[in-house]
Parts: C-alpha cells; sequence; structure tokens
C-alpha cells in the first residue's frame, strides 16, 4: 500500500512538473521568447467581447492560443489570406443518440463543419440501459476527435405512463459526480413533479443546485414558471412563443433557441434577440437526424439560416461559442483569445460559414480518421426483450362513440388532440387512408411484459404498408405506424430480429431496414455507411405514399409524454396536459 501511494505521489509531482513546463512555454511563445508551434496569419478574427472585427495573427503552443499580434515566428506558418478565423462551435444541448452514431462516429461527421464542442443530454441511452448506458457514452466519447460534456439524465424514466428500461434515482447518479466530463443535470422535463414537490425530482435538485441544471418546460408562464425556475433550473430549450422566451429571459433563465431535425423554434424566437439580451441565448440542435448532418451540417448550418433570418453575424456566432461556454463555466473555450485552447474555425465570410479549415487543440484537421472500433459488450447490444405476441393483439374492438386521435403538427414536436368517428370492419377499428388516419401502436422492449398500447394517428399520409423502429422517447419501446395489421407486425418482428433499429413493410415484406445495434439507437458504422441504408429507407417510405419530412423522427416523437397533448405509451393514450391516462374512446 506504502509503495502504491509513493507511485502515485510520483505521477503526481511528475504531471506537475510537465504541467509547469508547458505553462513556462506558452507564457514565452506569448512574449516572443521562442516560437510558437504554429502562427496562423493574417486572420480576420471574431472578437467575441468586443462583437468586433480584428486583425493580427495567431500564435499556438501546445494547444493554446498563446497571442494574437503582428510579428509572431512559428516553427509552421500558414498565411489564412485574411478569411475569418471563429472560435470552434459549441452544440450547447443536443441528444448523440437521435443522430444514431455513437459520439466517435457523430465527431467524425461534425468536426468539418466547425463543431468542437458538444455538451450532451445521454437520456435516451440511460432510459434503455441506466448507468451502463451512461458510461458507454462517457467511453466512447473520450476518444473521439472534438470534446463531448455531459449533463446527467435527470428523468429516468421520464413519466410513469411508459416502461422504461431502467430507474435511476439521485443516488445513482452521485456516482458521476466526481467525472470531469459531468457538467450538471440534464432537462428537467418533469416539471409538474417539480411543481407538485415529488419527492424524488427534488432529491436531484438538490443535488445539483450548487452545479448546474437545465430545464424543460414547454408553455409553462407566470407563476408556475417562477415556481420552476425557484427550484434552481437555470435553462429552456422547449420555447415556440416569442413571449414565452422572453418572459423565461426576463426572469434569469438562460434560453436555448432549438433548430433541430423536427423542432424548429428558431425563426420564431429570433424576433426577443436585441442588444440587451442576446448574451443570454445559445443555439441548439436537441434532435438531429443523421441526413441532416450530412446534407446540411451541424452547428455552421443553424449559423447561416440565422443570418438569413437577419440575426447580425456577430451575434450569431457568439451564441454559438461564448455564450454558451459562459453558461456551463468553461473558462478554457469559447473565444479566441490568449489562454483558450485552440479551437478554431476558418470560414470565407461570415453570412454563409462555408468551413475552410478547422484546428482542434492546434492541430489542423486535415482529414477525418476512421477510428478503429472496440467491440461493444453485449449488455449494450442485447436490448430488445419482446413477451411474445401474435398479429390479432394488435385489433382495436369497436365500440360506438368518438375516438381520440394524435394529429401531428409539421415541423414542432408537439401535437393535437382531435376527436372524431373512427373507420370500423367487422366490428373492429381500421385504418381510414382517405381520413390520413392510420393505427399506431407501442410495444414494451425491455423487460418482456407484453404491454401494447393502441392508437391512431392522423398525419403521415402513408396509403398502405407499416413503419416500426425502436428509437421511441423518451422509453424507447417499438413503436410503429401504419394502415393494416399484417404489415405493422411483420415490421416489429424485423425489429425484434435486427436487435434494434427501423424497418419498413409492405404486402407483408421488409423492403427496407437500418440496424441500430446499440441500444436500439445508435450504430457503430460510420455516417456514410448509414447514409445509405437511410437512403433506402426514404426510397421505400416513398412507396406508401408518406407525405411528411423526417417521418421516422416524427414517429419517434410520439410517444413523448412529456410534450403536449396527446402521446402513446406501452401502457395506452396519455392526456399531456392532464398527465394522465385517457381510453382512445371518449366516454
Amino acid at each position: 500500500m506504502h509503495e502504491e501511494v509513493m507511485i502515485g505521489l510520483w505521477r503526481i509531482n511528475m504531471q506537475h512538473k510537465s504541467d509547469i513546463n508547458r505553462l513556462i512555454k506558452v507564457i514565452k511563445c506569448a512574449k516572443g521568447e521562442i516560437p510558437a508551434d504554429l502562427v496562423l496569419k493574417n486572420c480576420l478574427i471574431v472578437n467575441v467581447f468586443t462583437g468586433k472585427l480584428q486583425k493580427g495573427d495567431i500564435a499556438i503552443s501546445n494547444g493554446i492560443i498563446a497571442g494574437i499580434s503582428d510579428g509572431y515566428k512559428g516553427v509552421e506558418e500558414k498565411d489564412l489570406d485574411g478569411f475569418y478565423v471563429l472560435p470552434g462551435f459549441i452544440d450547447a444541448h443536443m441528444h448523440i443518440e437521435s443522430s444514431m452514431l455513437t459520439p466517435l462516429r457523430l465527431s467524425e461527421s461534425v468536426i468539418s463543419h466547425g463543431t468542437t464542442c458538444i455538451i450532451s443530454d445521454p437520456h435516451e441511452i440511460a432510459n434503455v440501459l441506466g448507468k451502463d448506458g451512461i458510461n458507454f457514452m462517457i467511453s466512447n466519447a473520450s476518444d473521439s476527435l472534438i470534446d463531448f460534456f455531459f449533463m446527467l439524465p435527470s428523468c429516468v424514466p421520464a413519466t410513469p405512463f411508459e416502461t422504461s428500461g431502467a430507474y435511476m434515482e439521485a443516488e445513482d447518479l452521485m456516482q458521476f459526480l466526481e467525472n470531469p466530463y459531468i457538467l450538471g443535470l440534464a432537462e428537467m422535463m418533469n416539471y409538474p413533479g417539480v411543481l407538485t414537490c415529488d419527492k424524488s425530482v427534488l432529491e436531484k435538485i438538490l443535488l445539483f443546485k450548487d452545479i448546474l441544471i437545465d430545464g424543460h418546460c414547454p408553455g409553462l408562464r407566470a407563476k408556475e414558471l417562477q415556481a420552476y425556475i425557484a427550484a434552481n433550473i437555470r435553462s429552456d430549450h422547449e420555447s415556440i412563443d416569442p413571449e414565452e422566451g422572453l418572459e423565461k429571459i426576463e426572469n434569469g433563465m438562460f434560453l436555448m433557441i432549438r433548430e433541430g431535425s423536427t423542432a424548429k423554434n428558431m425563426e420564431s424566437l429570433l424576433s426577443i434577440i436585441d442588444d440587451r439580451n442576446f448574451h443570454r441565448c445559445a443555439f441548439v440542435s436537441d434532435d438531429l437526424h443523421p441526413e441532416d448532418i450530412y446534407d446540411k451540417g451541424h452547428m455552421n448550418f443553424i449559423l447561416r439560416k440565422a443570418v438569413s433570418f437577419g440575426l447580425n453575424p456577430i451575434k450569431a456566432i457568439q451564441m454559438a461559442t461564448i455564450n454558451p461556454a459562459t453558461y456551463f463555466g468553461m473558462k478554457d473555450r469559447g473565444a479566441i483569445a490568449p489562454g483558450k485552447i485552440a479551437d478554431i474555425v476558418v470560414v470565407n465570410n461570415i453570412n454563409d460559414f462555408n468551413v475552410m479549415q478547422v484546428y482542434k487543440n492546434g492541430i489542423e484537421i486535415k482529414a477525418l480518421r476512421m477510428n478503429s472500433i472496440t467491440n461493444v459488450d453485449s449488455n449494450i447490444t442485447n436490448t430488445i426483450n419482446i413477451k411474445k405476441f401474435f398479429k390479432e393483439d394488435l385489433k382495436i374492438n369497436y365500440k360506438k362513440g368518438k375516438v381520440r386521435v394524435i394529429e401531428i403538427i409539421p415541423d414542432q414536436i408537439v401535437n393535437r388532440m382531435i376527436v372524431l368517428e373512427p373507420a370500423c370492419k367487422n366490428g373492429e377499428v381500421i385504418s381510414d387512408t382517405k381520413r390520413d388516419i392510420l393505427k399506431i401502436c407501442v410495444i414494451e422492449r425491455h423487460k418482456g411484459l407484453g404491454n401494447i398500447g393502441l392508437g391512431l394517428v392522423k398525419g403521415f399520409g402513408i396509403k398502405k404498408g407499416a413503419i416500426a423502429s425502436s428509437i421511441s422517447h423518451d422509453s424507447h419501446n417499438i413503436i410503429a405506424v401504419g394502415v393494416d395489421n399484417s404489415d405493422i407486425y411483420r415490421a416489429i418482428l424485423e425489429i425484434e430480429d435486427m436487435g434494434g433499429g427501423i424497418a419498413i413493410s409492405c404486402n407483408d415484406e421488409i423492403i427496407a431496414k437500418v440496424r441500430l445495434e446499440i441500444a436500439g439507437l445508435m450504430t457503430n458504422r460510420p455516417l456514410t455507411d448509414l447514409i445509405k441504408e437511410i437512403k433506402k429507407l426514404n426510397m421505400a417510405i416513398k412507396e406508401l405514399k408518406c407525405n411528411v419530412k423526417n417521418p421516422f423522427m416524427i414517429l419517434s416523437f410520439l410517444a413523448l409524454a412529456v410534450i403536449p397533448e396527446l402521446r402513446i405509451t406501452d401502457k395506452g393514450l396519455v392526456d399531456v396536459n392532464k398527465f394522465q391516462f385517457v381510453p382512445l374512446f371518449l366516454d
């Protein structure tokens, strides 16, 4: 034991000496006494502190920006010819799992678009695998090309209205508190639990009260909002209405403006941004589909879009760099300034944000390296456990009266509850393609309980066949929508056979599929391979005559029982406004 202590002290001492030597080198480099490792010449730097453009050279030593001035000499020097130089982009809130990629694979996909840091909530995989899922994400991210930090999931499960793969209380989160990659508690979705003083919710809040707690409170206003904020919850990314967003800023919240694949709130919320409050805002993607990353980019696309809506380009840059860095207390990044990590993005102009070069820790990313992927433990891949069921179990028996129907709202994850007379045949409620009303179901897949939630949805436009997915927020049971029971049943069985993923069935045949072997949510395959499979899905979905954008992502949110108005889980229909189960047929 004494020998182990001595070895530990020796390592600490050696690390201390190494840190001292690096600091000496940076200081001498900044003073011009020794050459920098790299000097970027003729830069037009966006100064996020002053909001102005600044000409100069950037000296980099040991991955740190040593100084900004003319006349620096370097072992390596690069002339940027007056291109714009920005800090590396930060996505302040993202669910990595929605990209269908592991953190490592995601990093390979976004760094060329200027993203050098992502703050993630591993809520999705935690709802499947609990602590094992969180540990997998942290471990996988440690080998990535960019920096990942994590907020610990606050709601596992998100609600009592669904069957989750794991349960995490405050004591389960404690073991992660000392991890340097953990920044706080992630979005507190259970705002009713906060307002009703649920003991388990309050225990989590108290555990993180001196660190940082992100919020999630769509539509919350007035005194209820005040009560929510009074519980030390500091941000929100669910605002849709400008007045709602402004009220949250006025009450001290940090407003995360979301522009994801399904939920797009930027155009509405930018109307409230001005010179007095922009520093209290940041851009987030929240949930981003792999196709959008492949086709459009990441934070560079969000910046381009913000500027196209009329936002001042430098304000937009500040909202993707220094603002999130300040909110999360990351003092080492977010700006081109002495002492900051040399995460640097070079663009042709600050309207289009076409990325020319990216430097991570002072090293130019010239080509995306395909990191070797180690084998994943079987407990991370074997997560589909369905109790045997039959096609007949998908029938909805007809009884006289109207039914509650989920109606999709384009480009939003909120939906509407509408009431209609259902179509029926031989005593069974059936899909009605003329009115675009389809059968939807959720199959429990964690514990083999046999739960099946059945309902109806309007807005997909599907005329034949079915689609099924093991991605269904937040508990990620298997969700399926289709015209007839046979195709719905066939698609669900294919998900089981693959160990998770997405499947499309038509005429009792699988016509396209994507395997998501990691927790039924992600794959180890690179983005380019995944996109090829998704393109086949898109071709197949056209055969079904589906007329909505991002149908798979829309489907995944229909089980999210914390977003108004009507949702479906493995336990049945949930009226989110009332926070209670409701029957399909009106009483």
